[in-house]
């Protein structure tokens, strides 16, 4: 081990108690961002989307729009193709990791029906992504603890944008 090495080691363990845990209450977290200029959290949104590939995955659909300001539907599905791409081989060690970038893709629908999305594409995009989500479940160990929580989301999203493409239908249940 270099001797640089061994002075980073030496510094974490000169950290605070807590200094960098992970946090199970966000709640003071997001009062603090709520408090931020915009220009500080944009920084922020850059950085993280730079050092984790699936936030900035997310981010560029997100960004990505239409000529006419909706969300870009062939986007968000490439996105959600990526985030849910099955590993070459994972254990149950990156299961909450892998749960984690694939629940991007229920943001990304989210906010897709949120900002004005056709309810066509929509409930197609929903549907990808519930055949994804199954798809990844069936490569990862321990990945029933996320894998029913994004399904139940997606099918309220599915259901939702149902209703909003035809609210008149008999089909679509409550």
């Amino acid at each position: 081990m270099s001797r640089e090495m061994i002075k980073i080691g030496t510094r974490w363990n000169q950290l605070p108690s807590g200094y960098l845990t992970p946090m199970s209450d966000t709640e003071p977290l997001r009062a603090w961002l709520e408090r931020q200029p915009p220009s500080r959290l944009a920084g922020w949104l850059e950085l993280a989307g730079t050092l984790q590939a699936p936030l900035g995955m997310a981010l560029a659909a997100e960004r990505d729009r239409l000529p006419t300001g909706a969300p870009n539907p062939a986007s968000i599905r490439e996105a959600i193709r990526r985030l849910t791409e099955p590993p070459h081989r994972a254990t149950w060690k990156e299961a909450r990791e892998i749960g984690n970038a694939a629940s991007l893709a229920c943001r990304l629908l989210e906010h897709a029906s949120e900002d004005g999305a056709a309810s066509g594409d929509v409930i197609a995009l929903a549907e990808f992504a519930m055949q994804r989500i199954e798809q990844l479940a069936m490569a990862v160990q321990d990945s029933e603890t996320w894998t029913g929580p994004l399904l139940t989301e997606l099918a309220a999203i599915h259901r939702r944008a149902g209703q909003q493409f035809n609210p008149d239908s008999n089909d679509v249940v409550p």
